[in-house]
């Protein structure tokens, strides 16, 4: 069984992540995603981290099929002031995300760590997971400059967005509504 793994925050999920995503799901057995910065569903809402775990799973889970949806689990994880500490939850995540009949119904497990290598400053982590093997091939140059923090930064300005699927498109239009957007606007 070959298990990828994808690390995020996805503050909010862009048609990058969501590319990496779909490309994960045809290539691995089973791609887990672990959401990051996930304790801000119990700490106020930041300009950095301003959506929930919850909310940004509910992102990605809008974005794809059913069919999609059978290959992909999901894992929160929060941030740690020692990164030892957060790279070790990480790694328990990666030993327990699939269901034991998963094992016994496929065997040995190989797992991989994915995503896109070329943003040094956001993908630093990945030398904490000698490991497993690593595959930047699911990553596409055509995203490779998009990042979330420009999304936030034209969302908290103006209200705008680009670069995102329908289901984050969806979820921004609802959250320009809320108080919460009103309050991380100010702040910004």
């Amino acid at each position: 069984m070959r298990i990828a793994h994808y690390i995020g925050r996805f503050q909010p999920l862009h048609n990058g992540h969501l590319g990496i995503i779909r490309r994960a799901i045809e290539k691995y057995d089973l791609l887990n995603i672990i959401v990051g910065s996930s304790a801000n569903s119990f700490r106020a809402r930041t300009l950095k981290n301003p959506f929930t775990a919850m909310e940004r799973i509910a992102m990605i889970k809008t974005s794809l099929t059913a069919e999609q949806l059978k290959k992909v689990r999901f894992c929160e994880v929060a941030d740690y002031p020692d990164d030892a500490d957060w790279v070790s939850q990480v790694k328990y995540l990666i030993r327990v995300c699939e269901p034991s009949t998963l094992m016994s119904k496929m065997g040995m497990r190989k797992n991989f760590i994915i995503g896109n290598d070329t943003r040094n400053s956001d993908t630093y982590y990945l030398k904490y997971f000698p490991e497993f093997g690593k595959d930047f091939t699911v990553s596409s140059e055509q995203y490779k400059n998009l990042s979330s923090t420009k999304i936030r930064k034209m969302f908290f300005e103006d209200g705008t967005f680009a670069m995102v699927p329908e289901g984050t498109e969806n979820f921004l239009k609802g959250f320009v509504e809320k108080e919460e957007y009103k309050t991380l606007k100010n702040m910004h």
